[in-house]
């Protein structure tokens, strides 16, 4: 009884007998020989142990993206409220050089900016004619920025 008949035209076995397995057997065996000598692709666990490592780094990534968002939202609050201060400071300079009454206060910014807040401090310093000028800003309840300068006689 003939097992298989190779036909050289499809290069490929056929089964004339259909109950008989034994060249079946004998090709699971070699597939096994191959699969232990690792020539065969990855087992379940190497795929696990891959998808665990790739899940970890991107767990990873996700979280310095999120570190990454807040600290570039804390530089945008940092360098408005640093406009901010400077712009308030040049408004005490210019009142000072014209002669107006310099008081201390609070306040807040106008549109676009009124979620930010300042307030005004006056010093004096050991030299009797010379005023410190402190500008706090910050967001909310936080300073964020504290500017200091110094009035002259000039500017008094």
């Amino acid at each position: 009884m003939k097992k298989f008949k190779e036909d050289k035209n499809w290069k490929a076995r056929r089964i004339t007998d259909p109950l008989s397995c034994t060249d079946l057997r004998s090709d699971a065996t070699d597939l096994q020989k191959n699969r232990s000598t690792g020539q065969q692709g990855f087992t379940l666990l190497e795929v696990m142990i891959a998808l665990a490592l790739v899940a970890t780094v991107l767990i990873a990534l996700i979280g310095l993206q999120g570190r990454t968002i807040r600290l570039a939202d804390r530089q945008q609050t940092i360098t408005e409220a640093t406009l901010l201060a400077q712009e308030r400071m040049t408004e005490i300079e210019i009142a000072a050089a014209r002669g107006e009454s310099l008081r201390e206060g609070t306040g807040s910014f106008d549109d676009p900016f009124t979620d930010y807040r300042w307030q005004v401090r006056f010093e004096p310093t050991p030299l009797t004619s010379v005023r410190m000028v402190t500008v706090d800003v910050g967001r909310g309840e936080q300073t964020d920025v504290t500017l200091t300068s110094f009035l002259f006689p000039r500017e008094l």
